[in-house]
């Protein structure tokens, strides 16, 4: 998971096996992880640093994870720091493409982790690797696009998931939304644009954060006037619509 490597920190640690360094994770890599819930294992897929794994396995929320980067460089980075770490022995460094290199990983992970980049990226790794997540008994997924979270919104809903829990984060001066998803099995055929572009986030009451992130992303819509709304936004609603969208929910983010 590519981050800021500006927003770590790496504390010594004692315990009964010796010395080991363990992570301090941004706030954007902490809210992934703690939407993974406690299994036998989890995929880091586009590890990078590892870091996110480190948590996981420091916090003993599994007893392994796969830790998957097409970039060889990445992975190797990723082993070097987990090995420093002291958690080598408990990761399976996995260099691939995307959930289609969990295929044959045992056991199973019941919860895949994607983050560090664009949602389109993510899309396309979802997209390539569906058939892979059924065989792998369609884990959960703890998303984390750098931005226009709709697009995997969208996705999901086409897919068989549900986003379960959502919230934004603001991490080394920027903000992101943090998706959990489920598997149900249905198709969610939302012909809703203003809930595909919104959220969980924007429903009431607002959460400090939600309405920070809310009140950042009005003054970027604002900030493409004039001239913006000929372009549109596609499926997900003009830059008018999502203009008037927004300060609704800023509007009505104190009821209940």
């Amino acid at each position: 998971m590519s981050e800021d490597p500006s927003a770590f920190e790496l504390n010594l640690v004692q315990n009964e096996y010796g010395v080991r360094t363990s992570p301090v994770v941004s706030i954007r890599l902490a809210a992934v992880t703690d939407y993974v819930p406690t299994c036998e294992s989890v995929a880091d897929v586009g590890t990078d640093h590892g870091y996110a794994s480190a948590r996981l396995l420091a916090e003993k929320r599994c007893n392994l994870v796969f830790a998957t980067d097409i970039s060889h460089k990445a992975l190797s980075r990723a082993k070097t720091n987990l090995t420093q770490m002291g958690f080598a022995d408990r990761v399976r460094f996995v260099l691939g493409d995307g959930i289609i290199a969990l295929e044959d990983c045992e056991p199973k992970p019941s919860a895949i982790m994607i983050a560090g980049m664009g949602a389109q990226s993510i899309v396309d790794i979802l997209d390539d690797g569906c058939a892979a997540l059924a065989r792998l008994g369609d884990p959960i997924l703890s998303l984390s696009p750098n931005r226009d979270p709709e697009l995997v919104r969208h996705w999901l809903n086409s897919h068989g998931y549900a986003v379960s829990r959502e919230r934004v984060v603001c991490s080394a001066g920027r903000w992101y939304p943090v998706l959990r998803a489920d598997y149900f099995g249905g198709v969610v055929n939302e012909s809703d644009p203003r809930l595909l572009y919104l959220g969980q986030t924007a429903l009431p009451p607002l959460t400090d954060d939600a309405r920070r992130y809310w009140t950042w992303r009005l003054g970027v819509l604002k900030a493409q006037l004039p001239g913006g709304d000929k372009m549109g936004c596609g499926a997900f609603g003009s830059l008018a619509d999502r203009i008037v969208w927004v300060e609704g929910v800023i509007e009505d983010g104190g009821r209940e």
